[in-house]
């Protein structure tokens, strides 16, 4: 919405809540858990910190990854989907 991609007639609070009641989508809190999941991964995993978070959620949350980033798809911490 910053970068001018997409126009929105609400402000981005209502927005985003409208996507995820629509789309069923739950946002998961960074929990301490994820926090110390997240600097615990071996150094194998992506340096990027969002990306370690989104591996320890993961990982914390026993779930399969969607994704099509090469670098989180080679992990062996976690089952990736693309």
């Amino acid at each position: 919405i910053q970068k001018g991609r997409i126009q929105v007639s609400t402000d981005i609070q209502s927005f985003l809540n409208l996507v995820l009641q629509a789309n069923n989508i739950q946002l998961i809190p960074i929990s301490t858990e994820i926090a110390t999941q997240s600097v615990q991964l071996p150094t194998t995993v992506n340096s990027d910190p969002a990306d370690r978070l989104i591996v320890a959620t993961a990982i914390v949350k026993k779930a399969t990854l969607v994704t099509a980033d090469h670098n989180l798809r080679s992990t062996s911490q976690i089952p990736t989907i693309w």
